[in-house]
Parts: structure tokens; sequence; C-alpha cells
């Protein structure tokens, strides 16, 4: 089996891994397509080759009814639901959720008790087959084992003790998607940001190098990043009233708004509603069918922002973020980067897309 090390960085957009030094080691530069969505799914694209109809999920929440794991706290939600008027309080309240109920981001209380969360790749409780699962004997780096600040430090760390005994390696870095959330891109910190990955990827690859000379290189990332040029305040309760498992439902992510319609008539309106907004369009049918969101249990109307537009509030936060990602797959700004130190057999192109890298992981990870 081959000697292996890969470098996973998460938020690494294609242009700007081109200027990074490291990048002059890899004989293969190319850009990846990412699918619709954010992290939870483009992540498993890469190390499943799935796509959401196929993994039978799409984004981190999801509708489920009164299926949701927290339709018993339905009561206790209901009661503090009213608090969250107040900032402040609503504040206090979701970090304390946060560190009973885990990540519960900035969901309205009263939605939850319909809501349900999926696990990402790198957590203990995913099970579907993935790179990791079918490959035993690649040592896994992976972010949730860290703890903040400086987690791809940590991990840097974490992988030049391992490769010693591990020349089958995988180590994830993921600090630069925080990073440019909160300062966008091309700023000098993001600049400084790039140049201290740029050194934890070399340092890595200098050493390993120096323990297994012929050993195969890969550095990839999931999407790229652009920055936040305006926000979109969209109240769907002003619009349409509250929603309910007899009308509709919605989760108002960053830059998508998934629907949930139990109404053939309220569904039309909502999408005549959606077609007349200039900051966004619903994704198409064909659209649905290219990228495997099909599924109605992702929501019956998808509706993206365009690039350089957040919601404002969303359920993810009330903040503006400086930089953002999950818009439409096709714009150069959101291109992820697989570089690898060899020549890519004939056989195994094209690579083009997220989706791809699996099959391409999958089949050099078992050569001799």
């Amino acid at each position: 089996m081959a000697n292996f090390l890969i470098i996973f960085i998460d938020s690494l957009p294609y242009q700007y891994a081109l200027q990074m030094a490291v990048a002059k080691q890899f004989v293969t530069q190319l850009p990846l397509t990412p699918g619709f969505g954010y992290s939870i799914n483009i992540q498993a694209e890469l190390f499943t080759g799935k796509m959401p109809d196929e993994l039978g999920y799409f984004s981190e929440w999801t509708y489920v009814g009164t299926n949701s794991p927290f339709w018993k706290y339905r009561f206790l939600f209901k009661v503090i639901s009213p608090m969250g008027k107040c900032y402040v309080i609503d504040r206090v309240l979701h970090r304390l959720g946060n560190k009973i109920f885990g990540p519960i981001w900035n969901i309205p209380f009263h939605y939850l008790p319909y809501l349900q969360n999926q696990p990402d790749i790198f957590s203990p409780n995913y099970h579907i087959p993935s790179l990791f699962i079918q490959n035993p004997d690649l040592y896994v780096i992976k972010y949730p084992d860290f703890k903040h600040p400086n987690r791809d430090a940590k991990m840097t760390l974490a992988g030049l003790t391992a490769m010693e005994s591990h020349p089958r390696l995988f180590i994830g870095l993921v600090d630069l998607d925080g990073i440019t959330h909160r300062v966008g891109v091309g700023t000098s910190d993001y600049v400084k940001a790039i140049e201290e990955l740029n050194t934890n990827i070399s340092t890595l690859i200098g050493k390993y190098q120096k323990l297994y000379p012929d050993g195969k290189i890969v550095v990839i990332s999931d999407h790229g990043m652009t920055n936040v040029t305006g926000s979109v305040k969209l109240i769907m309760e002003t619009e349409f009233g509250n929603p309910s498992p007899e009308r509709y439902f919605y989760i108002q992510d960053s830059t998508m708004l998934r629907i949930w319609t139990f109404d053939n008539n309220l569904r039309s309106e909502l999408e005549k509603f959606l077609n007349q907004q200039v900051y966004g369009r619903i994704i198409t049918p064909e659209e649905r069918l290219q990228y495997k969101l099909t599924s109605s249990k992702f929501g019956n109307i998808l509706f993206l922002l365009n690039e350089g537009l957040v919601f404002s509030p969303s359920f993810y936060g009330k903040k503006i973020p400086k930089a953002m990602h999950g818009y439409h797959p096709e714009l150069e700004s959101q291109k992820g980067v697989l570089f690898y130190n060899n020549i890519i057999a004939q056989h195994l192109l094209p690579i083009e897309k997220t989706v791809d890298i699996y099959k391409f992981l999958s089949v050099i990870l078992k050569i001799e």
C-alpha cells in the first residue's frame, strides 16, 4: 500500500491556494467545483463520493416534524421563546442551549421541536461509508479532537509526531474558515492567516518527505469564500404568518432559504413572492437534478441569495460575517483546490468537482 499524506483545508479558495509558496511543490493544481450548500455536505462529497440524494441529508439542520429529538422539550421551548425578544437574554439562553443540546446557533427556540441536526463526517456518530471507515490503516487527525484557539497549530504538531509511526496520514486544518468569516477575504489579517497556513503545510510536507521520499501528498479544500457586500432581512412570519405543520416551515441559513410546504396554494404564493425578489432566486428543478438535490425532504423550495449577500438575521446568527460561502457552486469564488505531488493517471480524469475526489483518493490509497 502506498505511503500517503492527505491535508484537508476548510475554506481555501483556489485562487488564493495558487498564490501560496507551497503550491510550487505540486505537479497537479486543479480547481474543484463544490456542490450546493455548506461544508457538512461538501466534505461528505470529498470523502464519501455521495451527493445529497445519496447521503439522505442536506445541510446541518432539517425539518422532521414531530420526529425531532427536541420534540420532548417543546413545552420548555415554548416558555422561554418569548424571552428571545430581548437580545441579551436571547444570547444568554442560546449559549446555555449550546452547552446542553450542542450547537443550536441562532435557531428560534420554538422552531427546535420540529428540527433535527446531522453530524458531520468527522463526528464519531457518522456511519455512512467513507474514506476513513474503508481505510482503517489511515491515521486520522481531525478537528473535533482539538479545542480553540489555534487548532491548526495543535493539529500540525500532532501530525508531525504521528507521521513518524503512521506513513498513511490524514490531517484536517480548519482555522481558515472561521478566520475568513471574521476578517474577510484579501484583508491583511487574511493574508497573515494564509501565510500561517502555508507554514503549517510546508512544515508537514517537509518532514513527511524526509521520512517517506516516495510518499504521495495531496492537499484539498472543500470550497472557497467571497466577501459579504450586503444583507437581506426577510422575516417569513411577516409575509406568510407563523410556520406550522399544516401550512409551511422554513430554515433560513446564511445564504439559502429552505421551505417545506404543506399547502399547495401557499406554495404557489411563496414561489410567486420569491420570484419577485431581486436579491436571489429559486434553485431550478434542473439544477436540483444535476446536483442530486431532488428529495422533497430537503425542502420543496430552495432559494439562494446572490453572491455577496447574507440573510440577517439567519438561523446561524444575527451578526453579518465579513465573508461567506454557500453561494452558487459555479461561481469562481466558491471553488476549492486539489494539489497532488504526482501526475494524475488519465483513467482518473477528469477531476473537476469535490465529489470526484473520493474515487481519486480511494484508488491511489490502494496503489502498491
